[in-house]
Order: C-alpha cells, then sequence, then structure tokens
C-alpha cells in the first residue's frame, strides 16, 4: 500500500520535472532560399507568323532554386488587335512544380483562312502576383501576317552539273 501510494506521488513529479522538453526541431533545419526566374524563348524583335499555318513558340521558364509548393507564373496579353482563341492561344497561368526547376508553354498562332490585315499582340509573362520567386517581367510581342499569293517567294536559281564521258 506504502509503494502504491509513493507511485502516485512521484509519478507526477517525475514526469513534470524529469522529462526534457520537446523543441519540435529534430534533426532538421530551414535555409531560407530567394528563388530568381528567368524567361527563355523570347526575343528582342516580334516572332512573325503567316496566317493560315498553326505555329507554336515554346517558352520556358527557369528557377535557380526548387520550391517546396508549386509556383505560379501570370501570363497577360498587354495589347494589340489580334483576338484570342481566334488568332492565338495560350495559357494564362504556368506553374512551375514543387520541386521542379522549370516549366514551360506554347503560344500558338492560330490557322484560320480571313484576309485580313497584319495583327498583333504583346504578352507579358509575370507580374506581381508570382509568389515564392522573384521575378522581372518579360514582354514578346507576336505579328501575324495575312497571307497572299503575292508572299510566296520561289526561287528559280539553276546550278548545272557537268559530267565527263566516264560520269565524273
Amino acid at each position: 500500500m506504502k509503494i502504491k501510494r509513493l507511485i502516485y506521488i512521484l509519478l507526477p513529479a517525475i514526469l513534470m520535472f524529469g522529462c526534457k522538453k520537446e523543441d519540435f526541431t529534430g534533426m532538421s533545419s530551414v535555409t531560407p532560399t530567394n528563388p530568381t526566374i528567368t524567361v527563355t524563348g523570347v526575343q528582342a524583335t516580334p516572332y512573325s507568323d503567316i496566317d493560315g499555318v498553326n505555329s507554336f513558340h515554346k517558352i520556358t521558364l527557369t528557377m535557380n532554386v526548387a520550391q517546396v509548393v508549386d509556383v505560379e507564373v501570370w501570363i497577360n496579353v498587354t495589347g494589340g488587335t489580334a483576338t484570342e482563341d481566334e488568332d492565338y492561344s495560350l495559357p494564362s497561368t504556368v506553374t512551375i512544380p514543387a520541386g521542379r526547376t522549370t516549366a514551360s508553354f506554347n503560344v500558338e498562332i492560330l490557322k484560320d483562312d480571313v484576309d485580313e490585315s497584319t495583327e498583333d499582340f504583346t504578352i507579358q509573362i509575370g507580374d506581381d502576383r508570382t509568389a515564392n520567386a522573384k521575378m522581372t517581367p518579360v514582354s514578346q510581342k507576336f505579328e501575324i501576317k495575312n497571307f497572299t499569293g503575292d508572299d510566296l517567294a520561289v526561287d528559280l536559281s539553276w546550278n548545272p552539273v557537268a559530267y565527263d564521258q566516264f560520269g565524273k
């Protein structure tokens, strides 16, 4: 009986004062990163396409350090005379998945047979909604030219080859 009473008195005291308090850090550590996103597949001059042929322009986003969460980058059309989903198609966002450093998207110039003047549009890749990474917004202009019979350039040059009597 005395042993039971002693256990009831000492057990709470041992539990309160005898155990080390857990700090929940374990063996891991967190080192903050400051990733930067760069864009490839853009050029200083506008991409120029002929209406009537579907074409694709691949643009790649590269982050210098992978993140533990997805990084979403917004694509905005900032101006132009071309109409989305009639003349061109592109996504509104691109996601760099968690644990990855790259993602790509295509800007598609759509084929149509409508006789119209040259159209254009400009996209901006990245804006203030990009989270978890630093990115300077990048712009790219696209021109869509109407195909006419006069646009067809034919090269009719000829380079004759002469052989001797032995076929050499």
